[in-house]
């Protein structure tokens, strides 16, 4: 699992980039990410409630072998169907593109 209780991401790269590699991602929902529960690839929880962060965290020791390997075929597959997306590919060209042109100047 990767954890990342962050207080604010305006898109969270290693979160793609974790589900990419097969491990889901427990997340706050200070993230524009919003889909992972239905997606079956990690957990959205609220930033103000430390004990569900850690419900979960205690819940994954108990989880069967066939469940997590699931979730890790959901995180990859999610991480693909998301890296296909041009749409995605080009914001994140654009928010780049913007980035350098901010340090330049």
């Amino acid at each position: 699992m990767f954890f990342l209780p962050t207080l604010g991401e305006n898109f969270g790269h290693v979160i793609i980039e974790a589900l990419g590699a097969g491990t889901p991602a427990l997340i706050s929902d200070r993230t524009p990410w919003r889909d992972f529960d239905r997606a079956g690839c990690g957990w959205i929880m609220p930033l103000g409630n430390a004990q569900l962060f850690a419900d979960r965290i205690d819940s994954l020791f108990e989880e069967e072998p066939r469940v997590s390997e699931g979730r890790r075929a959901a995180a990859i597959d999610y991480a693909r169907r998301f890296e296909d997306d041009s749409g995605v590919v080009d914001a994140n060209r654009k928010l780049f593109l913007r980035a350098m042109r901010r340090s330049l100047s």
